[in-house]
């Protein structure tokens, strides 16, 4: 990845370099916790019957309201330039 997309996803995001880095440690902790759940849940059935799917599913959320807030910052930057 050249450092020009690495930008421009950057720009995207609205964040700095640290603060994606930050949000994506987050979001790679809390799928490694996940990860750790189905994993446990295969080997014991009984054991974390949903705490996996429920990670996951908070985690597509966290991702899906953070991006939808910043469609909508784009969306409302562009009306104030037009």
């Amino acid at each position: 990845m050249s450092n020009k997309e690495i930008k421009k996803h950057l720009e995207f995001a609205g964040q700095t370099y640290f603060e994606h880095f930050k949000d994506a440690m987050k979001y790679s902790y809390k799928s490694l916790k996940a990860s750790f759940y189905f994993f446990v849940h295969a080997l014991i059935p009984d054991v974390f019957a949903q705490s996996g799917s429920k990670c996951v599913h908070e985690l597509s959320d966290t991702i899906k309201e953070k991006y939808n807030i910043r469609i909508a910052e784009l969306n409302n930057n562009l009306s104030n330039i037009i």
